[in-house]
């Protein structure tokens, strides 16, 4: 029973966007739909921490290219939060980018921060040095507890799914893979909603080392595609 008076210490949860804006981004309408994705989403992250009261939700997003950088920072609640569209140009320098993550959770994250939310977007394969920042991610303890989410967009072929699967190194979950701009949304929607929600109420479980969180029930047949990437 609620005790008159006495407010709930909410606790923040941080949310983090790592988004490939490289110059393969332009074509076939990939960086519209990203951008269109992300802004569509924000709703549903909003209602989806509602949901959550002893969770603050900060929103924070990396882009990266031929270096990374910080597009949304420092973290910005959720209910004030808007989407300024990027641009597409350069390399993939997706370490620079987990590098970028992993300073922020080795130095600003608060002592009883709910597990971060991390959310990696990408149509290809790191131009840069990634391997000692995914073990640098791999061995922080804050990336350790983190919900990792990795989406590859466009052609089979032209996704690094070894290093995608990486990212996710402890989840249960596989990589998931848009085709179309329809199902880029989905994902994104997704992404920003279940994992907000199993990361605030704590409902992650453990199989060995493994956490789990359900996967996106979203039909295999679309009607309309949208972009195809």
């Amino acid at each position: 029973m609620p005790v008159p008076g006495l407010e709930i210490a909410k606790r923040q949860l941080n949310f983090y966007y790592l988004l490939d804006t490289s110059g393969s981004m332009s074509m076939n309408g990939r960086i519209q739909a990203l951008n269109q994705s992300v802004r569509q989403s924000i709703p549903g992250m909003s209602e989806a921490a509602s949901s959550q009261p002893n969770a603050l939700l900060k929103v924070h997003a990396i882009e990266f290219n031929t270096t990374a950088r910080w597009h949304t920072y420092p973290g910005i609640d959720v209910n004030t939060f808007s989407w300024q569209d990027l641009n597409a140009n350069g390399s993939t320098s997706m370490g620079k980018a987990i590098e970028l993550l992993c300073e922020d959770l080795e130095n600003n994250m608060p002592t009883r921060s709910l597990p971060p939310v991390i959310v990696l977007v990408s149509d290809g394969h790191p131009t840069d040095n990634y391997e000692f920042a995914l073990n640098r991610l791999m061995s922080n303890p804050w990336g350790v507890k983190s919900i990792r989410i990795s989406i590859g967009m466009g052609p089979d072929s032209e996704i690094d799914w070894g290093v995608m699967e990486r990212f996710m190194f402890n989840m249960e979950i596989k990589p998931l893979h848009a085709h179309n701009s329809t199902e880029l949304a989905n994902y994104i929607s997704w992404a920003s909603t279940v994992a907000i929600s199993v990361s605030s109420s704590g409902a992650t479980s453990q199989q060995g080392n493994s956490t789990y969180v359900p996967l996106p029930e979203i039909s295999q047949t679309v009607l309309d595609p949208g972009t195809v990437f």
